[in-house]
């Protein structure tokens, strides 16, 4: 039988890790039992941390719409939370936008894009060049070289649409693999 009172700092990270790594497999059972275990001895601000964490981390550009949908339940969490102290119920109602965001993560399309980004960009010491297309009138090394009205709408405001980003994917799997993280 579990204390409900009191949770080891060596147990919480445990069940932390298999939450996450429940919603990471879409083990939706499992994750909703870790995510309600944790909330039962207190720590609903964990798993909403680990939910928005898990959102840029892997499920990141799968399902672009997901963050907001979660926020908005997290704010429905703290209202009911709010409403509930207010007016000394004791229905638990937030626990539904709670189990609502836990189910949805678990069962969202998964991408590991953007963390893998963040180790190539952050981990490593590549310098680059800045591009020409970059020196425009609105700096003064483009004034300089004569960049006008003209080039700024032919070259520097270029806009491209839709990238693709399946050519960058298994590249930055690549390198954020093989990248120490901090």
């Amino acid at each position: 039988m579990n204390d409900w009172k009191q949770l080891d700092q060596k147990k919480h990270k445990l069940y932390e890790s298999a939450f996450i790594k429940s919603i990471r497999r879409g083990l939706v059972d499992d994750a909703v039992y870790w995510g309600t275990l944790l909330d039962k001895f207190g720590h609903a601000h964990t798993v909403w941390r680990r939910m928005f964490i898990h959102l840029s981390e892997d499920i990141g550009l799968a399902d672009r719409n997901l963050p907001a949908n979660v926020d908005a339940l997290y704010s429905n969490f703290k209202m009911l939370v709010g409403m509930q102290k207010a007016s000394f119920e004791t229905d638990h109602t937030e626990r539904l936008p709670y189990v609502h965001a836990i189910v949805l993560l678990a069962t969202a399309k998964k991408s590991r894009d953007v963390d893998n980004v963040v180790s190539v960009y952050y981990q490593t010491n590549k310098d680059r060049e800045v591009p020409d297309y970059a020196y425009d009138l609105h700096s003064p090394l483009g004034r300089r070289m004569g960049r006008d009205i003209s080039h700024f709408y032919n070259e520097a405001a270029l806009i491209n649409d839709g990238n693709d980003l399946s050519a960058h994917s298994a590249e930055w799997e690549r390198v954020a693999r093989t990248t120490k993280k901090d």
